[in-house]
């Protein structure tokens, strides 16, 4: 009993102490960071890092400092021993982790010097960590295994086992053959215990104890018999350690751009945006983070897209899930917000909210007339009645194939808006669209938000609806989206899936960036590719060449998984048949099978202005491309030839993915048709609805790896050019670098006959 009470004692006395996690010396931990003891533990910690302790027992003094950036640390060793030598140690380890974190290999070569012996003796210490399973490592560390100096040390092996249940671990160590213990630690609500058993070879009781101070630094101690504690440390780790805050309600700010891929958030060099998939690994934070009972998602400033809004619904329904409770504030309420706030518990505008709800449309100049008074005449033909993007140019007005089109589209899209929307406000919510309201109260009558607050007054509304309490100066604290790593004990086997994004206009120059990507990962040893794409076309070749590297890299046994955020059509929708499956959202925009092109001729503007061409050449259609004449006959009659041509090779690709007939795309889907994800699903053009996560689930199944394997994503489309290699940190994109070269590009392929389009206005259906 008195044993006990000691113990209880000295437990409250450090409430706010720590240790690092198995500081200890356990082989088969990420102890030290892996800077002072099983080096393997270097890459198997998984973050940058820095550490420094401090420790007076029995006569001893020492301190150590170590700091890592990927898998290369430095640390230095001071220490007075019992006699009163001076004693100090350099150390450099480096570490790899190999077959997807199943085994860890690390190696360390320290030189060390003592008063009680001249010169300096050097030694080389290597170690391995194996983690086949996520709740099992184990470890092995050679202790100065190879040395040469005038000091020499004695060889020492050492080996552990780990064992995780949730938060609970267990390790056994034995050390030299001769002296076993065993290591319990708890991890609860940010703080963690570790109790050492000496078993056999002497040893003794100790205690260690850690509190996370923030989300990224610890501070720990250590006690032993004698109930004191004699060693204190202060540890850094670049990951996020989502256990260590103290958080209740958290908000999160999304008030920059989220698109399918992260801008470069430097001040003058690029457009600062966070990509979907950074959103998505925040969430994962979030449900990683035991004491986030309230999350409050910031939409003010919010500029998502409709594909980029499933997936934050996903997410947070996700946390409703685990049991916490999520609110959506808006500052701006239409479509996009509302579906990315529809999961939350309470959806909140600002009193001066802006509410644009008044259904979906669109309007398209038309130039001809302008054109014609200009003297510039286009000259287009396409393969597709539906293929409209060229009508602007040719005609005075819309045709009634696109305007069929468009309003199938339109309303398709409003259909499934409302059914975000409970079955009994559908059609009062189709009646404000008709005489819509602008301001949030009007939105709060018609149940579009479920109150009107302040972002000030939210946390304690919250906390008064969720908790029931009373809670007058309730705040929440800022949880910046991040995409740094989880910090975690558990490793193990992660098999990796390579993430490759298309976003934009298909050009000559993005394709050769796609192709470059896809040989990055048929080199990486990912088990699937998952391609992203959010695109409305562009280059007819462009788009073929990526088709035909994805069929290669399909063939050489990688499955390839299409995921259409927003759009991918025409250009875009004929690079994702070159997957083996195609996934949609329900909103995207899909197909558009279908080819036009042409140029311009401003033969009559050049005439006006006094200007007078003058060509040489060895035949009669050298100057076809020229803009200073239009084309003739034959050669409207090549170029019509050619787009049949590539519309029934486009027929092909869409026949092959889909196991359609050709003869039944041509008639039910082509001609450049557009349709939303559901009906692209319903016809057989795609195979399954969802986002991100869906994409996933599939490319494991068709890798072979269970469900609910862990996986790493590889993004394959992220820069090559960082400052440092790990953590991963951004110095400046190339491509923003290089931005008067970019625009030369972009100028000469708006001279060249391009073959393929959709039309844009489709992006701007909002």
């Amino acid at each position: 009993m008195k044993n006990f009470l000691k113990w209880t004692l000295a437990l409250a006395c450090s409430a706010f102490a720590t240790y690092m996690p198995g500081e200890s010396g356990y082989a088969s931990l990420y102890n030290d960071h892996g800077l002072f003891n099983n080096p393997a533990a270097l890459p198997y910690f998984g973050s940058a890092g820095a550490l420094g302790t401090f420790e007076i027992e029995n006569g001893v003094r020492g301190m150590q400092l170590g700091g890592n950036i990927g898998n290369y640390g430095v640390a230095f060793e001071y220490r007075t021993d019992d006699e009163g030598f001076d004693e100090a140690r350099w150390g450099i380890t480096q570490g790899t982790a190999i077959f997807d974190g199943l085994f860890y290999f690390g190696h360390r070569v320290n030189a060390f010097r003592s008063a009680d012996f001249d010169g300096t003796e050097f030694s080389y210490t290597p170690g391995v960590i194996v983690a086949p399973f996520h709740f099992m490592s184990l470890g092995y560390t050679g202790h100065d295994l190879v040395f040469f100096g005038p000091q020499s040390p004695k060889r020492i092996h050492e080996f552990g086992a780990t064992l995780r249940f949730g938060d609970l671990a267990v390790s056994y160590d034995l050390y030299d053959f001769d002296r076993h213990s065993l290591l319990a630690e708890l991890e609860f609500f940010g703080y963690q215990f570790g109790l050492e058993i000496p078993l056999k070879g002497g040893g003794e009781y100790r205690l260690n104890l850690a509190r996370s101070l923030g989300t990224r630094f610890e501070f720990g101690t250590r006690f032993s018999e004698d109930y004191i504690p004699h060693h204190v440390g202060l540890a850094y780790h670049y990951a996020r350690d989502p256990k260590a805050s103290s958080m209740v309600v958290a908000r999160v700010p999304l008030n920059v751009p989220v698109k399918e891929t992260e801008g470069l958030n430097v001040p003058f060099f690029g457009e600062r945006s966070l990509s979907v998939y950074t959103v998505k690994h925040h969430i994962d934070q979030i449900l990683a983070s035991p004491n986030l009972g309230i999350v409050i998602f910031d939409f003010s400033g919010y500029s998502g897209g409709w594909a980029v809004s499933k997936e934050i619904a996903r997410g947070i329904a996700r946390i409703k899930e685990s049991g916490r409770y999520v609110v959506a504030f808006l500052d701006d309420v239409r479509p996009t917000t509302l579906i990315a706030a529809s999961a939350a518990n309470l959806k909140v505008a600002e009193p001066s909210a802006r509410v644009t709800f008044r259904g979906f449309g669109g309007s398209s100049l038309f130039y001809k007339g302008l054109l014609s008074k200009l003297g510039v005449q286009v000259e287009f033909l396409r393969h597709g009645d539906y293929k409209s993007a060229v009508e602007r140019y040719m005609a005075d007005s819309m045709s009634t194939e696109a305007r069929s089109d468009l309003e199938r589209v339109y309303k398709g899209r409003w259909d499934m808006l409302l059914k975000f929307f409970p079955e009994e406000s559908r059609a009062a919510l189709d009646s404000f669209a008709t005489k819509p309201m602008l301001t949030a109260s009007a939105a709060y009558r018609a149940g579009l938000v479920d109150t009107v607050l302040y972002i000030e007054d939210v946390p304690r509304v919250a906390v008064k609806k969720f908790a029931h309490v009373d809670a007058p100066y309730a705040w929440a604290q800022v949880y910046t989206p991040s995409d740094r790593p989880i910090l975690g004990m558990n490793r193990g086997y992660r098999p990796q899936i390579a993430l490759i994004t298309v976003d934009g206009t298909i050009t000559a120059q993005s394709a050769e960036k796609t192709i470059a990507e896809i040989h990055k990962v048929e080199d990486s040893g990912a088990g699937a590719l998952i391609l992203r794409i959010n695109s409305p076309g562009g280059s007819a070749q462009a788009s073929d060449k990526v088709w035909s590297a994805l069929r290669d890299l399909s063939k050489r046994g990688m499955p390839i998984v299409a995921s259409i955020g927003d759009m991918g059509a025409s250009g875009g929708y004929y690079i994702a048949c070159g997957a083996d499956e195609i996934i949609a959202e329900d909103f995207s925009l899909v197909g558009s099978i279908g080819i036009y092109g042409g140029k311009i001729n401003v033969s009559g503007l050049l005439d006006k202005v006094g200007l007078k061409p003058q060509t040489v050449q060895t035949h009669p259609h050298a100057d076809a491309e020229t803009f200073t004449r239009g084309f003739d006959e034959e050669e409207r009659a090549a170029l019509q030839d050619f787009m049949d041509d590539f519309y029934d090779r486009f027929l092909g690709v869409v026949a092959r993915a889909t196991k359609l007939t050709k003869e039944r795309i041509d008639k039910d889907y082509g001609g450049g048709r557009v349709f939303t994800g559901s009906e692209a699903f319903a016809s057989g053009l795609v195979k399954k609805l969802g986002g991100l996560d869906v994409a996933i689930a599939e490319a494991k199944f068709l890798a072979g790896y269970s469900l609910g394997s862990q996986v790493e994503i590889y993004d394959a489309s992220a820069d090559d050019f960082y400052m440092l290699s790990a953590p991963r940190i951004p110095l400046v994109k190339m491509d923003d670098m290089v931005s008067l070269k970019r625009a030369s590009l972009m100028l000469r392929e708006l001279g060249q006959t391009n073959l393929w389009a959709v039309d844009l206005d489709l992006m701007n259906m909002e």
